[in-house]
């Protein structure tokens, strides 16, 4: 998580127009502080939990005018995120109604001025800060002329609809927020503080105040009245002679508790505005927000009560939206999926199937994609069942006290997992091997026994199976369409049918798919993931450690599929070779290869000789990475023998990498130097990782990211976001994330964390007899890859303008401000249409290229032509004389 160090500075703000008629009757006001008398009082407030020291003294070493200044000391310790506001109250508080001036005098560390800003607490809710100090380890000074001009922002963001004209500004404080996280200590100094010049008659100013107070009582009173008419024009629907299936229930008291909710806020909106006191803006998104669930939730009502079959949803399965079964979001009806991809990517769509009534078993049937430059199988429409089960915690590794229902398993069988929502258990289907029974096993409660893996069968299916669709609880249909390679351009359409037991169609869809003119280009980050898996000859024990041949292969062929190239190797040496050939013949990445069982240590080095001989031997690049372990303490990098074993592995040509994070302090200035690629906790959402990027770039090294979040959260967003187009923004060289497969307690049991070890499972894919089950967040990994593609192939072309001499400036500044925080469907088609402009503009640059080689062609063969003729005329007049 991202944690910014800032100091804010509070304004809170009276009420009065800046731009009001300025009254004739103004008097002096002067505030001098120089801290010359020692009874200065500074309060301050926490605003969390952490234990801090904030100590005042009077230094007689630093001052710029009388004799000693204020010396601030902050000492905050902990691991969690804090911040304290720090308060000097101005005992004759002056109003801004006129002119005055303000000076401050600073003196600050780098490591203070990157957490601390200092600014005004007015009166009343506003905020104003000063701007930066530039000035490092002298004193600064903060100035202003004219405060009636500079304070010219309305920063009430908690007061509803107010304006600049409905303030009359006071200066209540100068105050400075502290922000950060973990252990901080700073040291600043203030001096010579002075607020200075005229300001309106207090006693003008107040009257003026109320006057405006009013006003804006009586504008809020008109925005509440708006709201009433528009109460009074809703009501509940009538149901008379209406027997609503479960889910028009469910919608029915939705609407209900919509009314009831607004009814209560209008009364306390009416309680408030009576009392005269401050209106906060949260209190009235509360009741439009309402408002609008009431019109969304009616409009599905109605919707639905004319579909006597299913109704469907665009489910875009990249945003996260938690399904519990019956809580259905406010989505569009489905008509059609339409996407737009390059050749040999692929790209997942979801669509909700809401039930009006039971079905009992429903099977899912599609056509070929068709479309006017040709076709490709329906093959490429790979169809699975989000699966909706209980988990031991959500968005958190650690396991909880309650079960949470979330949608995560890309199934083909449904049934291979079921699920009792009156006792909140998960079970999975398996056949004993010594008596081909087939049963069901209890894996959601931490006492569960889970039998011997080699004494069990269990498997998804290849193709998706029929489904039951009941009246009460919905199905997410998890789609993943893949554009064959070379596939030509345009557009392409496949149509998906729901048919009952009878074979009758309940519903269809279309996918469309727009197939564009471009492939996309290497990915500019490394994406890697720890991969456990190591081969071990005719196991038959089914884990995220032991391998067979076929499983192994299978998993490596899966992340390269998705993206991962570069997955590490936890192989021990005398099985290195076989790893690689079978990563040839996959076709992962050749250039480098990460290895976790080698490492820096005296007994590894001895092996790199025959290590690399055996990358050469299978057509890898001589790029082996090789471990130096994982978020060692500073008390072991400092050991006598931390660094040198680094070297001596360069030494014998290998290259080194390890994790690291924040809270383990010391990393770069301590092997910045020697540490090839440095793997990053919390990635891009490290505190100060600007500066660690920064860091490790400046030595000609790599950083890459991995825990934000680790894996296992059943959300599709955070993992394409952060290890995305936010992985790219801060500058990171690659991802390697725990892990492909990790496996606490039995694998497929979310609650059976050991007491020393209480976590939850870290994996994307799920391991099955003899294959795999994907989830929800290992596709949002591969979106977050696929996104970046698409940006390295903009990127490329960029390049590829300037070399041609085409202007990029607007290109330019359209990439430096991508907002990686928006929307990322957008994002992902806004990069599109620059790649498309991006290569049109190459190609007129081209074809004008092409134009100006026929003119100079032209003009060479004339003046050949021309030469022939001259050399012609030349003889003939030779031969005459």
């Amino acid at each position: 998580m991202k944690f910014s160090n800032k100091l804010l500075f509070i304004l809170l703000i009276g009420l009065q127009s800046l731009n009001a008629q300025t009254p004739s009757d103004t008097v002096s006001y002067n505030f001098k502080e120089g801290f010359e008398k020692n009874n200065v009082l500074i309060p301050w407030d926490s605003l969390n939990t952490n234990s801090a020291k904030i100590n005042y003294s009077f230094d007689t070493n630093y001052s710029t005018e009388g004799k000693q200044s204020l010396k601030i000391d902050v000492d905050i310790s902990g691991d969690k995120d804090w911040r304290y506001r720090l308060m000097m109250p101005i005992t004759e508080r002056p109003n801004l109604g006129d002119s005055l001036s303000f000076s401050m005098d600073i003196k600050m560390d780098s490591l203070a001025s990157q957490n601390i800003k200092f600014g005004f607490i007015l009166g009343c809710d506003g905020v104003f800060e000063f701007p930066k100090i530039s000035k490092i380890d002298q004193w600064a000074t903060i100035h202003s002329n004219n405060l009636a001009r500079t304070i010219t922002t309305n920063k009430h963001s908690l007061m509803y609809n107010i304006k600049i004209s409905d303030v009359g500004r006071t200066i209540k404080y100068i105050g400075i927020i502290i922000t950060g996280k973990g252990h901080k200590k700073y040291t600043f100094w203030i001096d010579n503080i002075s607020i200075s010049g005229k300001q309106i008659n207090p006693s003008e100013f107040k009257e003026n105040t109320r006057i405006k107070w009013k006003n804006y009582l009586s504008r809020v009173n008109d925005s509440i009245k708006v709201r009433k008419d528009q109460r009074r024009k809703m009501s509940i629907p009538d149901t008379t002679g209406l027997n609503l299936c479960p889910f028009l229930t469910y919608r029915f008291n939705l609407l209900k508790n919509n009314l009831r909710s607004i009814d209560t806020i209008i009364s306390s909106l009416d309680s408030i505005t009576k009392a005269r006191t401050s209106f906060r803006a949260k209190r009235m998104d509360q009741l439009d927000s309402c408002f609008t669930d009431y019109n969304n939730n009616l409009l599905v009502y109605k919707s639905n009560l004319k579909h006597k079959g299913v109704n469907l949803f665009e489910f875009q399965a990249m945003k996260y939206y938690r399904l519990q079964g019956y809580n259905t979001p406010n989505l569009p009806h489905l008509s059609s999926h339409n996407i737009r991809m390059t050749p040999d990517e692929y790209q997942s769509i979801a669509t909700l199937i809401v039930p009006n009534c039971t079905y009992g078993k429903i099977s899912i049937e599609t056509t070929d994609f068709i479309g006017k430059n040709g076709s490709f199988s329906k093959e490429n429409l790979d169809m699975y069942i989000a699966k909706i089960w209980y988990q031991a915690n959500i968005h958190s590794y650690q396991i909880g006290k309650d079960k949470h229902l979330t949608q995560e398993l890309l199934l083909k069988n449904d049934d291979l997992v079921k699920v009792d929502f009156e006792n909140k258990t998960n079970y999975l289907q398996i056949k004993r091997n010594n008596t081909g029974k087939v049963e069901y096993i209890d894996i959601s409660n931490p006492d569960a026994v889970f039998p011997k893996t080699n004494s069990i069968t269990f498997r998804d299916s290849t193709k998706i199976q029929a489904f039951t669709l009941d009246s009460i609880r919905h199905k997410l249909l998890w789609s993943i369409v893949h554009i064959p390679a070379n596939t030509l351009s345009g557009k392409y359409t496949s149509t998906v049918s729901l048919k009952d037991s009878l074979g009758k169609v309940i519903d269809t869809f279309d996918v469309n798919v727009t197939v564009l003119p471009f492939e996309l280009d290497k990915s500019k980050i490394t994406y890697s993931l720890f991969y456990t898996g190591r081969l071990v000859e005719n196991t038959k024990i089914i884990s995220s450690k032991a391998k067979s041949y076929k499983q192994k292969y299978l998993e490596l062929t899966d992340m390269k599929k998705h993206g991962v190239l570069y997955p590490n190797s936890y192989e021990p040496v005398d099985s290195i070779g076989a790893d690689l050939e079978m990563r040839k013949q996959i076709g992962l990445a050749t250039d480098k290869y990460y290895s976790i069982r080698v490492s820096t240590s005296e007994p590894s080095r001895k092996h790199f000789d025959n290590i690399r001989k055996m990358l050469k031997c299978h057509g890898f690049r001589d790029s082996l990475y090789v471990f130096i372990g994982d978020e060692y303490d500073t008390i072991f990098m400092d050991s006598i023998n931390f660094i040198p074993s680094i070297k001596k592995s360069h030494e014998k040509g290998a290259k080194t990498f390890g994790t690291g994070s924040s809270f383990s302090k010391g990393y770069y200035k301590r092997i910045g130097k020697y540490l090839d690629l440095m793997v990053y906790a919390h990635g891009p959402l490290a505190q100060g990782i600007d500066e660690q990027v920064a860091n490790w770039h400046s030595s000609g090294k790599q950083i890459s990211a991995y825990a934000c979040p680790q894996v296992g959260q059943e959300d599709p967003e955070v993992y394409r976001r952060n290890f995305g187009c936010l992985l790219w923004k801060k500058g990171f060289d690659g991802s390697m994330n725990w892990a492909y497969q990790s496996q606490i307690g039995a694998f497929w049991n979310d609650f059976d964390g050991v007491p020393k070890y209480p976590y939850r499972e870290l994996t994307f894919t799920y391991p099955t007899t003899d294959g795999i089950v994907g989830t929800v967040e290992w596709e949002g990994y591969r979106a977050a890859i696929t996104d970046v593609r698409y940006i390295s192939t903009l990127l490329n072309l960029r390049d590829s303008l300037v070399n041609a001499g085409i202007d990029v400036t607007d290109l330019n500044n359209w990439i430096d401000n991508i907002d990686c925080s928006s929307d990322l469907y957008v994002l992902r088609e806004d990069i599109i249409d620059k790649i498309l402009d991006s290569k049109s503009l190459l190609n007129k640059n081209d074809e004008e290229k092409g134009h100006y080689k026929y003119h100079y062609l032209l003009i060479i063969i004339l003046l050949l032509l021309l030469f022939c003729i001259l050399k012609i005329f030349k003889n003939k007049i030779r031969r005459k004389k």
